[in-house]
């Protein structure tokens, strides 16, 4: 019992340090310590997870504060970025934090029911998947009557198709470049032509209504339990369809929600392993590689483990994005936005090469003609949802 508490710990500093460098997931550190250091395969399990747990509260304070994205928060730059020029980049990621708690509690309530009910509605729904994304799809293009925002959903698909079919980059980081093209880059040189400063922190936190933040936790959660079921379903898939079923005028619902996405699909993905025999998050998948095969007792470890990383990366969460929102208000911010161009460019050459440049390029063009077109950037997830639905389908 010690030895698990001393992996949860670990892996917990391992998740809040690799949430704050935009490109670094935990799985990248984690998988290395567990094949080169002699863990035993339940103590290493337990350091992916709680290190992909509190990873999925951490993330969201690159998101919303630098606008440098992760597959999972893509969309939460745009209303999260809107709330920090606000004066509200704190309740932001408060917010985030809100909706992780909540679908954390629900899907250890449901804990039960997903044992009896997975297998059963696994196979009911694997096969519909393709065409029900391409009916949402083509319902909002046909809602907003826009042609350019076919054009953008299938330009930005045409790019992910290329990365993710033809393997184009050849890297574990192979989303970084255009999702960072599309929604982060855009946003940063838009803010940058405005010359905006961050304006003083609104002290008086608007607390989100009960009812609003249990509905938009537990849409989070049934997106996130889509993704820990179905191949080829992502989080940003997942983070697409939570934007258009929640209320898009309510930057703080859909904050709500999106919080709740990541660590429902860590859960769920974990509890597939025992059930269906495949994992489908990055950390289930090198969980089920380390321990070949997962026991009912093994999975309920991992629920609890998930459960006490979800409280440390909450907490750690709050405490990093309350400090380091007063270094950004001592800053220039046109500066931080050039740095962070740069940054972000340097993190693309490193983790992807002069190929995943090619790409952030081509990217951020496309994001902002997007952002200058006054189309809804949502439609910019075809990068992913495109691939998705032709390789499904």
């Amino acid at each position: 019992m010690f030895e698990i508490l001393l992996f949860l710990l670990v892996g917990s500093v391992l998740g809040i340090a690799t949430g704050l460098v935009p490109g670094f997931h935990p799985n990248l550190l984690a998988t290395l310590a567990a094949s080169y250091v002699m863990f035993s395969p339940l103590n290493s399990s337990v350091l992916l997870v709680s290190a992909g747990v509190t990873n999925t509260f951490v993330n969201f304070i690159p998101a919303v504060y630098l606008g440098a994205p992760s597959a999972s928060t893509a969309l939460s730059v745009l209303p999260g970025h809107k709330m920090l020029l606000q004066g509200r980049g704190y309740e932001a990621i408060r917010l985030t934090v809100v909706g992780g708690l909540v679908s954390v509690v629900i899907v250890v309530v449901l804990f039960p029911v997903l044992l009896l009910g997975i297998d059963l509605a696994y196979g009911a729904i694997e096969g519909f998947i393709p065409y029900v994304l391409l009916g949402i799809v083509g319902y909002m293009i046909w809602k907003d009557r826009r042609i350019d925002s076919l054009f953008f959903f299938m330009l930005s698909g045409l790019v992910g198709y290329i990365v993710l079919e033809y393997n184009f980059i050849g890297t574990r980081h192979d989303l970084f470049p255009p999702l960072a093209g599309l929604f982060g880059i855009p946003m940063l040189i838009h803010s940058f032509r405005k010359k905006p400063e961050i304006p003083r922190e609104d002290r008086s936190i608007r607390f989100i209504d009960r009812r609003e933040a249990l509905r938009e936790g537990l849409l989070g959660s049934v997106a996130g339990m889509v993704v820990g079921l179905l191949p080829g379903v992502g989080s940003a898939q997942a983070t697409y369809l939570t934007r258009e079923v929640s209320d898009e005028e309510s930057d703080r619902g859909f904050m709500v929600a999106i919080g709740g996405v990541n660590t429902s699909n860590i859960l769920v993905s974990l509890l597939a392993i025992y059930l269906i025999g495949t994992g489908r998050s990055g950390v289930a998948v090198s969980v089920q590689n380390i321990m070949r095969e997962v026991s009912l007792q093994e999975t309920g470890i991992f629920v609890i483990v998930g459960l006490i990383a979800s409280g440390i990366g909450a907490y750690a969460t709050l405490q990093l994005a309350r400090k380091s929102l007063g270094l950004f208000r001592r800053i220039d911010y046109s500066k931080v936005c050039v740095f962070v161009v740069f940054f972000i460019s340097v993190m693309t050459l490193v983790l992807t090469g002069y190929r995943g440049i090619l790409i952030l390029l081509v990217s951020s063009s496309i994001g902002l003609s997007c952002l200058l077109s006054g189309s809804r950037r949502s439609y910019l997830m075809g990068s992913v949802l495109l691939p998705v639905i032709i390789f499904m389908a």
